[in-house]
């Protein structure tokens, strides 16, 4: 029975569910007693909600040996030493974050693809926070599109074209088509602060940073070469603001949003690469550890902001306050994808993209 779905003040919301999942043994874990994982690896949980767990048997870590599957729960568990190729398992209360509401717009279809314009504000897959909650779930639920395999991804705050095949087949020759570096052309428009040269050209490093990560498993990721082509379309001397169009030349993680931070002309109601954003500054390389605590403490404070007293009567989740939609939006659309000689898709642009 899939989760209620029901929308409020312009967001999809999800209504918490009980699901179970399974967790596979980390290198760094094996060797060490159970309840000290919990406490390391698993700090800002509620170690109190996972006790009552294992004291429940919900909790439990199961492992195969030559005699068989062997399971541990209860009591052993607490002081149990992990072993490589245990699997921990338990049911949790799945608290997901809402999106926008918005439909998802079919571009083209056909037996073997399907084209959309993404709306901004939801993910394009399962993430932290989000398994209902995504196109690709939204399309099986609301579409009936159950096998899609994704060309590529779009930021979760991004809006624009997004292409799917139907099977492994069609998949394989897109991509194909779309590594070919000499024919695909991906196109984006942005709107940025400042009045925008006529055109500028960015090859900075792209250094992508998740404070919410910790700086040695995944918090900063290894400076990647990246290029992208920009031109300038309007700008609005009132606002001091230009739309740029944007012209991938590779396909980095927020590679947009960064290199246009690094050339002084940020997008507007970017959060987290904006002035103000936790990574407002421009970075060409590894921040160090010390650096990386400053970008974690920022991003906590701004954490602490948005949250509410109490927390779930049933799994101890702690309350935050709703954002708008429109604080889940920023101004960047993908608005157009080409393989020269084969196919070219386009999404209309947002209302933003044009000036008053």
């Amino acid at each position: 029975m899939p989760p209620n779905v029901y929308v409020k003040n312009g967001l999809r919301h999800v209504e918490p569910y009980m699901r179970r999942i399974t967790a596979v043994a980390r290198p760094r874990w094996v060797g060490k007693p159970f309840l000290e994982v919990l406490a390391t690896d698993f700090r800002g949980r509620d170690i109190g909600r996972f006790s009552e767990l294992i004291d429940s048997g919900d909790m439990y870590v199961w492992r195969r040996t030559p005699a068989g599957v062997e399971t541990v729960r209860g009591a052993q568990l607490r002081t149990e030493k992990l072993r490589r190729g245990d699997r921990i398992s338990n049911s949790i209360h799945q608290h997901e974050k809402p999106v926008i509401a918005a439909p998802i717009d079919v571009l083209h279809e056909d037996s073997e693809m399907l084209v959309v314009n993404k709306p901004a504000g939801v993910p394009v897959h399962s993430t932290s926070g989000y398994l209902q909650n995504t196109v690709l779930e939204i399309l099986k639920r609301e579409h009936g599109q159950s096998q899609l395999h994704l060309l590529y991804r779009l930021d979760k705050a991004v809006s624009g074209v997004l292409i799917m095949a139907k099977n492994l087949a069609k998949f394989k020759q897109l991509r194909e088509e779309i590594d070919d570096k000499k024919r695909v052309h991906k196109e984006y428009v942005a709107r940025v602060r400042g009045r925008f040269p006529g055109s500028a050209a960015c090859h900075d490093n792209v250094v992508v940073v998740d404070p919410l990560k910790k700086y040695q498993y995944g918090g900063v990721g290894a400076p990647k070469r990246a290029t992208t082509n920009f031109s300038l379309l309007e700008y609005n001397s009132e606002l001091d603001e230009s739309t740029v169009k944007c012209v991938l030349q590779t396909g980095r993680k927020h590679q947009i949003r960064i290199h246009l931070r690094n050339l002084g002309h940020p997008i507007v109601n970017d959060p987290l690469y904006g002035p103000s954003g936790v990574l407002g500054a421009p970075m060409t390389s590894r921040p160090s550890s010390k650096e990386f605590s400053l970008i974690q403490e920022k991003a906590e404070q701004l954490l602490s902001a948005i949250s509410l007293p109490g927390k779930c009567e049933v799994c101890g989740f702690p309350n935050h306050v709703d954002p708008t939609p429109e604080e889940l939006v920023i101004y960047l659309h993908a608005r157009k994808y080409m393989v020269q000689g084969s196919w070219s898709y386009c999404a209309p642009d947002p209302g933003w993209a044009k000036f008053p």
